[in-house]
C-alpha cells in the first residue's frame, strides 16, 4: 500500500514538473507581445516658419536669390540682406514687404539672399556683411529726436536684435519727408511679435514725432 502511495506522489510530481515547463517555455504558437515601457514622448509641434524653424516664411518668392518689390522709379530705396537657406532674416524681409505694399509707388524695395552671388557683389560694393538693410544706401544713420536728442541706429543684423519697427519708421519717415513731403504710411499688418531689448530701439512716441535723421 504504501509503495502505491508512492507510485501515485511520483507520477502528480512527473505531471507538475511537466506542467511548470510549458508554462516556462513558449510553444510553436505566436508569442506575446513585450510591453513597451519607455514613457510617452511629447508630440513634436510642427515648423511653421523659416527653411530651418527661424523666422516667418517669407510672403514672396526669391529669383536667382533676389526679390525686386514695389517701384523701381521711387525716390526711396530700401535692400534686406537676409540668409535664405537659413530663414533667420525673414521676419525683416516680411516687415519691409508689408510697409511696400502699403506704399508700393514710394519704396524700392530689393531682397538679397547674400549667399547668392548677386548679394555677395552688392555687399561687396557697399562695404556689408551678413544680414541687415539699407535705407538709401546707408546702413548706420544718425537720428534726431524732436527734443534735439542724438541716438546712432545700425541696421546691421535681423530686426528686434539692434533695432526695431519704431526705428525703421523713424528713418522710412524722414526719408519720405525728404522725397514726397509725407510720411510712410503703415503696413496693414506689422511684425508684432519682435521682442525689445532693454535699451534698444526708438519708443512708438519718438516715432511718431518729427525727428530726422542723417
Amino acid at each position: 500500500m504504501a509503495n502505491r502511495s508512492l507510485q501515485i506522489v511520483g507520477i502528480i510530481g512527473v505531471i507538475a514538473a511537466a506542467v511548470a515547463v510549458c508554462l516556462i517555455v513558449p510553444g510553436p504558437g505566436p508569442r506575446p507581445k513585450k510591453l513597451d515601457l519607455k514613457p510617452p514622448q511629447p508630440a513634436k509641434t510642427p515648423v511653421t516658419t523659416g527653411a530651418m524653424g527661424h523666422g516667418p516664411p517669407l510672403p514672396f518668392k526669391l529669383k536667382n536669390g533676389k526679390a525686386s518689390l514695389g517701384s523701381p522709379s521711387a525716390k526711396v530705396k530700401v535692400t534686406v540682406f537676409i540668409p535664405a537657406t537659413e530663414g533667420c532674416g525673414n521676419q525683416s524681409a516680411a516687415f519691409l514687404y508689408d510697409i511696400a505694399k502699403a506704399n508700393p509707388t514710394r519704396i524700392d524695395l530689393t531682397v538679397l539672399d547674400f549667399h547668392a552671388d548677386v548679394g555677395q557683389k552688392t555687399q561687396s560694393a557697399t562695404h556689408t556683411s551678413c544680414a541687415g538693410m539699407m535705407i538709401n544706401g546707408k546702413q548706420q544713420l544718425t537720428v534726431t529726436d524732436a527734443s534735439g536728442g542724438q541716438r546712432k541706429l545700425n541696421f546691421h543684423s535681423n530686426l528686434g536684435d539692434t533695432y526695431t519697427e519704431s526705428d525703421v519708421y523713424l528713418v522710412l519717415d524722414q526719408a519720405f519727408r525728404q522725397a514726397y513731403g509725407t510720411t510712410c504710411k503703415r503696413a496693414s499688418r506689422e511684425t508684432t511679435s519682435v521682442s525689445r531689448r532693454p535699451g534698444v530701439g526708438a519708443t512708438d512716441q519718438r516715432a511718431k514725432s518729427g525727428a530726422k535723421a542723417g
